[in-house]
């Protein structure tokens, strides 16, 4: 069997510039082993405003420990033009379709840390948002 090939674009650090995100909003859904420390890095390195998403827990706790406005996955997904799903993957499929897709407008950016959901078309994504892995 012959497999197609697409060529890849392979973006570097040089390739990219934060200041692209002054003035933007980037919610971080969900504040664990990814959400937090990019949510850290984001704020130490971009002029973005950084808003936290996550279930009454102890993220909860720990993101407004960390100084983050923080409210429901919804909430912040509502208000954010550049959306990091980083939920595990086992419950993302239900919170992307509760939380998430019902507040995504067009022009916006959603980022997933796996490829999983995507792989297996757990998730609908519309045309009308970049999608970013």
């Amino acid at each position: 069997m012959k497999h197609q090939t697409r060529d890849v674009q392979v973006f570097r650090e040089d390739d990219g510039d934060a200041a692209i995100l002054k003035d933007k909003t980037v919610a971080v859904l969900g504040y664990g082993n990814l959400g937090r420390p990019l949510a850290l890095n984001l704020r130490e390195g971009s002029q973005a405003r950084i808003i936290v998403g996550s279930h009454a827990d102890a993220s909860y706790e720990s993101a407004q420990s960390d100084g983050f406005p923080v409210s429901s996955i919804a909430n912040a997904a509502a208000q954010a033009e550049i959306l990091l799903l980083l939920v595990p993957d086992e419950v993302q499929p239900e919170v992307y379709r509760h939380s998430v897709a019902p507040h995504l407008s067009r022009g916006d950016a959603l980022v997933f840390a796996s490829g999983f959901n995507l792989a297996f078309d757990m998730l609908t994504l519309p045309d009308h948002v970049d999608v970013l892995l």
